[in-house]
């Protein structure tokens, strides 16, 4: 079913223009979301620099990512809102804004995001720079999700981009089935059960016909599936 953006959850994932998303909440007049997991293994910049303004990161994600994203998108990324991006250092220092389409989480946003934010196999960068007093430190997010700082041409770390996407942008959810609960649902012990007891009416294999085997593996891949409730299962058999 489609639904607006902002009436998803905080926390959950979507689809979007290629790729998947995580919702983090309102902000600046959007929603602000960032990718469910890395998109590359990049430096901060390449040459250093731990000043968002002048980074390579930058530069690709608002260049050559943000026209793959226009691509994707049937209305050409008529969502993605500009955001002002908070430059200040994790000190305090360096208080300055820029603006972006695409970019990386602040640490401050990380640390607010942190319960919904599970964390990676890789380690990811924010756009925090350690210190005005510092050209180099950038603040990262370790694959405990601890956050720590390195240098900003180390490639190790991956790009984690960041949207303001507007809130009424309708995205596709899996609709939910109301007329199934938890008991209607098959698990793998209950299927060993059915096959059981499948074997114990049918008797040796040679007894069972093509139509009654087809009649007991449909009835089976339905119950898995939560098509067939499960219901008269302890019946008598005649």
């Amino acid at each position: 079913m489609k639904m607006k953006l902002t009436d998803l959850a905080r926390g959950k994932t979507f689809h979007y223009a290629g790729f998947d998303w995580i919702t983090l909440g309102a902000e600046n007049g959007g929603t602000l979301v960032v990718m469910a997991d890395i998109l590359k293994l990049a430096p901060f910049d390449e040459d250093g620099s731990a000043d968002w303004r002048v980074a390579s990161s930058r530069k690709y994600l608002n260049g050559d990512f943000y026209e793959e994203l226009k691509e994707a998108d049937p209305d050409n990324g008529a969502a993605i809102m500009e955001a002002t991006v908070n430059l200040t250092a994790d000190d305090g220092t360096n208080r300055v804004t820029c603006t972006d389409r695409v970019f990386l989480l602040t640490a401050e946003q990380y640390r607010y995001n942190r319960d919904v934010l599970e964390p990676l196999s890789e380690w990811w960068w924010t756009l925090t720079r350690w210190s005005a007093s510092y050209s180099y430190n950038v603040r990262g997010v370790n694959s405990d999700g601890a956050l720590s700082y390195n240098y900003a041409y180390c490639s190790y770390y991956g790009l984690r981009p960041a949207l303001l996407l507007a809130s009424d942008l309708l995205i596709s959810v899996d609709e939910p089935d109301e007329n199934a609960s938890a008991e209607d649902k098959l698990t793998p012990e209950e299927a060993g059960e059915i096959m059981r007891d499948m074997a114990n009416t049918f008797g040796v294999p040679g007894s069972v016909t093509s139509d009654e085997l087809a009649a007991g593996v449909a009835f089976l891949l339905g119950m898995l599936r939560g098509d067939v409730e499960l219901r008269d299962r302890e019946a008598p058999r005649e």
